[in-house]
C-alpha cells in the first residue's frame, strides 16, 4: 500500500498509469512525466555537512534523508511525474 500524496489530487490515477506502463499497456493514455525544481522553494534545504570521510559522508543516512525530502518538496510533479528519492 503506497500512502497518497496530499499536494497531488490524482494520486491514484497516475499510479494506475504508471502500473500499466509497466504491464506494458495503456490505462486511458500514454504516461507523460515532467518535474522542474521550484524557482522559489518554499522548503529550507538542509546545511552543508563537511563530514570526516568521503565513508562518513555516504553512510549519514539522515541527511541524505533531509537532503531528499526537501528535493521531493521543493520540486513540481507534473503529468503523471512521481516523486523519487
Amino acid at each position: 500500500m503506497t500512502m497518497p500524496i496530499e499536494f497531488i489530487p490524482d494520486w491514484e490515477k497516475r499510479l494506475a498509469r504508471q502500473d500499466a506502463f509497466w504491464s506494458r499497456s495503456i490505462l486511458d493514455r500514454p504516461v507523460v512525466a515532467m518535474s522542474f525544481h521550484r524557482p522559489n522553494p518554499d522548503f529550507p534545504w538542509p546545511a552543508p555537512k563537511n563530514h570526516a570521510s568521503i565513508r562518513d559522508r555516504w553512510m549519514d543516512s539522515g541527511y541524505h534523508a533531509e537532503q531528499a525530502l526537501a528535493a521531493v518538496m521543493n520540486t513540481e510533479y507534473l503529468g503523471d511525474a512521481l516523486p523519487t528519492a
